[in-house]
């Protein structure tokens, strides 16, 4: 079951990578900000971003902390269950 990770103002230019895996249009800049953004949910799998409406400017941003056009995204995921030792 997909659990709710949490909401997340992303950068607009980073919704085809994210949603789609999408790398064409991308710097190498932006695709490591953004491999490091998502390898932050290291205990989840299957990641979903889901946008929450429309863009819109903003000072700051959760992937690189530049000011532009973001917009919200909610992600989800599949949790990963680790194996106990007993």
């Amino acid at each position: 079951m997909l659990k709710k990770i949490d909401t997340y103002t992303v950068p607009e230019w980073a919704l085809p990578y994210l949603i789609y895996g999408e790398t064409d249009d991308l710097s190498g800049t932006e695709e490591n900000e953004l491999e490091q953004f998502v390898n932050q949910f290291d205990g989840f799998e299957g990641l979903v971003f889901v946008d929450k409406g429309e863009s819109y400017f903003n000072w700051t941003n959760d992937v690189n902390g530049v000011a532009g056009t973001v917009i919200d995204v909610t992600i989800y995921g599949h949790e990963i269950e680790r194996a106990s030792h007993v």
